[in-house]
């Protein structure tokens, strides 16, 4: 009798067990997707979201689909890496919303289509401190304002070339696959006005632009993607309608930089802590963008130097 109250007790604490995880799990699934629906609301009032799993966790239920990690191949010789991308529906083959940089993989030549109407954009994870990134060319045109793009499409990336590959990356037939699928999806409906390029700057007018528009990226040390502001929280917009160096960065962006067609050194990064690289559009809403940026970035293996030792920010010991 003792041994089958033993037996049925434990059966009742294990019932109990899953229906607590059951539970737990069902209220993290309903908290994300609660999270998804409220990432506009929270990015006008924060101008940023949390990165790493958080910003995961995001990206799987934006998409509704389910994302599904799988080797990287380059572009450029079709050969499997030992990186991997977050694949998931209307993406190409060999891209993925984010990618995940393996760290047998030395150097390594990416290219990424941003969709304009995206506020989540890509994701680089494995960044170790004392990596290099170096944003090499950005093209494209995007508009900002009285356009309808798909909101609801991931931006992509993959790997063009390991470096030392010989085949040029902009041939290879991967990318220009790729970049078809980003016209047809990203599409703009022809709207003239508030056009941006990669840099922020109006083709038409050379109108550098503060609030919307071009590409901003944000560093580890950011712990997240970061974003414009509206009317009322211009302290988010870059400081002056001049080109986008760090001295016009507003405050929230330190740990960020814009890209700066044919500023090499500007362009180019050393992380100073572990973490990710989000790769955005730069804007607050999202919802009359249209259009696509296509980047190409180098990531380079590093080590860690004394100057990138010393920049490592310092820990926040009032939260």
């Amino acid at each position: 009798m003792s041994i089958n109250l033993t037996k049925n007790k434990s059966i009742r604490i294990i019932a109990l067990f899953v229906v607590f995880c059951g539970i737990s799990f069902s209220f993290v699934q309903k908290n994300i997707a609660q999270q998804v629906v409220d990432v506009p609301k929270k990015i006008e009032k924060d101008g940023k979201l949390k990165g790493g799993n958080f910003y995961k966790g995001l990206a799987q239920k934006k998409y509704g689909k389910p994302i599904l990690q799988k080797a990287a191949k380059s572009g450029a010789t079709g050969n499997e890496l030992c990186s991997t991308v977050n694949h998931t529906i209307n993406q190409p083959e060999n891209f993925g919303s984010g990618f995940n940089w393996c760290k047998d993989d030395k150097e390594l030549l990416l290219v990424a289509f941003i969709n304009a109407a995206d506020n989540l954009g890509v994701s680089i994870t494995g960044v170790k401190q004392g990596d290099t990134i170096t944003v090499t060319s950005a093209a494209g045109i995007a508009s900002f304002s009285e356009d309808k793009g798909n909101p609801l499409v991931s931006s992509f990336i993959g790997v063009a070339a390991k470096i030392g590959q010989v085949l040029a990356p902009e041939f290879a037939p991967v990318i220009g696959a790729a970049e078809e699928l980003a016209k047809d999806q990203f599409k703009a409906t022809g709207v003239k006005t508030k056009r941006r390029d990669a840099s922020g700057v109006d083709p038409g007018t050379d109108h550098k632009a503060r609030q919307e528009g071009g590409l901003v990226i944000s560093l580890p040390a950011q712990g997240g993607p970061i974003y414009s502001g509206n009317d009322d929280t211009k302290k988010r917009w870059i400081k002056a309608n001049e080109t986008r160096l760090d001295s016009y960065r507003p405050a929230h962006a330190n740990y960020s930089f814009f890209y700066v067609q044919g500023n090499p050194t500007h362009n180019t990064r050393q992380a100073v802590s572990d973490g990710e690289i989000y790769v955005l559009p730069w804007d607050w809403s999202f919802d009359d963008n249209a259009g696509y940026y296509k980047v190409f970035i180098h990531l380079k293996r590093g080590t860690i130097t004394p100057e990138t030792q010393d920049k490592r920010p310092a820990r926040n010991t009032n939260r």
